[in-house]
């Protein structure tokens, strides 16, 4: 059994506070209205979800699975259409999920949380996810400082319909 203790409602509220405050205005497309969504979303299986929309059927998204000790970071879009053409731009790569986000965020080295790809609810997700045990940890924010950065530079060009 684990000790590892899963984080507060307040706990998971500071996060996405923290969150919100770095990257609120990220991008010029980003909503001055904070989205949030919690559990009783039909579609969340994060107990809180923070959502960063360049466009109305995709955005990004940091959400903390507390139970599960994970946050996860990537994109989620209901447009088939842009899963595919994110699809192919992976194929026309050459290599895995992975190694597309790698070379699309220019990182120094491989990491350490692979990009992973499903569908669910009428959702298509691409993230992260990033293990924690203390949700202030600097360490943690630096890692899904790295990981939002990298999805928004390698994906946002990529949301238009074919």
């Amino acid at each position: 059994m684990s000790s590892r203790r899963a984080p507060s409602g307040g706990e998971v509220e500071a996060f996405l506070d923290w969150a919100w405050n770095d990257w609120g205005a990220f991008r010029s497309w980003q909503s001055a209205e904070r989205r949030r969504v919690g559990p009783e979303s039909d579609s969340a299986r994060d107990d809180r979800r923070l959502l960063f929309p360049p466009k109305p059927d995709c955005a990004f998204l940091i959400g903390v699975r507390a139970e599960a000790g994970t946050v996860r970071v990537g994109l989620v879009t209901r447009n088939r259409w842009i899963s595919e053409g994110i699809e192919q731009a992976v194929l026309d790569n050459g290599g895995s999920m992975t190694e597309f986000l790698e070379d699309e965020m220019e990182a120094d080295s491989d990491l350490p949380f692979p990009m992973l790809h499903y569908h669910d609810s009428g959702e298509f997700y691409f993230v992260s996810e990033i293990p924690f045990s203390d949700l202030a940890d600097p360490a943690l924010r630096a890692r899904v400082k790295l990981y939002f950065e990298g999805y928004v530079r390698a994906l946002e060009e990529r949301l238009e319909e074919e």
